[in-house]
């Protein structure tokens, strides 16, 4: 098996990789250093750098109905960059379907690890 972790060299996305490692599947990580450090990497992983900025979950909702927001809060983004936050799960949805390929996405909101940069949002 062959696992893609985005932003898998931050400090969330270090620990699921370094947990994937250790379950047995190939693990490959997507990730523009923008904010994660070659130093969180695995060994055993491998590193493709993205271009990419590195998104915020929350801009998918606009502005906030309630808070805290909740999962099944209306998806309303107030910008481009919301948008694109909005729309990456269908699209990976859709391509996972078309090519039989299995997916899980995960948001987390909140966390701290001391592998944490202090100068991150």
């Amino acid at each position: 098996m062959r696992i893609a972790v985005t932003k898998g060299a931050g400090f969330i996305g270090s620990h699921l990789t370094t947990r994937l490692l250790e379950l047995g599947p190939r693990v490959v990580v997507i990730d523009n250093l923008s904010n994660g450090k070659r130093k969180n990497l695995n060994p055993q992983s491998s590193l493709s750098v993205s271009v990419e900025d590195p998104l915020k979950d929350a801009a998918v909702y606009g502005v906030p109905v309630t808070l805290p927001i909740s999962q099944e809060h209306a998806l309303e983004p107030l910008s481009p960059y919301g948008l694109s936050k909005r729309t990456y799960r269908p699209n990976i949805r859709l391509t996972c379907a078309h090519h039989n390929l299995s997916h899980s996405i995960l948001r987390y909101s909140n966390v701290y690890d001391p592998r944490q940069d202090r100068n991150s949002d």
